[in-house]
């Protein structure tokens, strides 16, 4: 489904439509033949379906009071699309969304809806993506207490050396825990079983958010580095 807005004539397209994928970067809007891409069911598909099947029976048996108060939420707060333009979405989205994202991180799901505002971001230290005598390191630092009380969230993407260095669109879930202890987080374990042994030029972006106990997420910080040998 592609997302459309007039103006002057049609100022904007998203989405797909007619056989079309609509979308932009930065050199500006484009359009590709949309093709159908063979469902792989991996075990990280496998896992979010689960948890969303598990939403709708939850969503019966919250009181109709409590249902009241989670449409109020949703009308309060109005999200924006690839156009720029907001919408809103509706009470149950808005209870799947908190509660397949604290069942995913390992937390406890919740019936009301979130009282506090979303978490700031948490700006770590750095991103440090390097082989130190033939031992890969690949850890985001940040400072110790930061994250005391909530979520980290750390999401990567590898791309391979000679292929062009833009942000990416698909992130892979690399580690979450609540209330990280210490001063760095590594993740090369799950770099390695993602993007198999890192090579000198491949470059790696990286986000990090701060999740609460609400499933409420910050915006993303992001970082990038080219793996180099030290």
């Amino acid at each position: 489904m592609a997302i459309v807005k007039f103006g002057g004539g049609v100022t904007g397209i998203r989405g797909d439509l007619g056989g079309n994928i609509f979308s932009a970067n930065t050199n500006g809007a484009y359009a590709r033949p949309w093709a159908n891409i063979p469902n792989r069911r991996t075990l990280p598909q496998t896992i979010r379906r689960y948890y969303w099947s598990t939403m709708m029976p939850a969503w019966a048996l919250i009181d109709p009071l409590v249902k009241a108060d989670w449409k109020l939420y949703a009308k309060a707060h109005p999200q924006v699309n690839a156009l720029g333009l907001p919408y809103y979405l509706t009470a149950l989205q808005w209870f799947t969304r908190c509660n397949a994202r604290l069942i995913g991180w390992g937390g406890s799901p919740v019936t009301d809806p979130p009282a506090n505002p979303a978490p700031a971001t948490i700006v770590p230290t750095s991103l440090v993506y390097q082989d130190n005598g033939g031992n890969d390191e690949i850890w985001v630092t940040f400072n110790e207490h930061d994250f005391d009380g909530y979520w980290i969230i750390i999401d990567a993407m590898v791309i391979p050396h000679g292929v062009s260095l833009t942000w990416p669109a698909n992130y892979y879930r690399m580690r979450n825990d609540y209330e990280p202890y210490g001063t760095y987080w590594s993740f090369w374990l799950a770099h390695n079983a993602k993007f198999g042994l890192a090579k000198v030029g491949y470059q790696c972006f990286c986000r990090v958010y701060t999740g609460d106990n609400q499933g409420l997420v910050s915006p993303a910080w992001g970082a990038s580095q080219v793996f180099a040998t030290i």
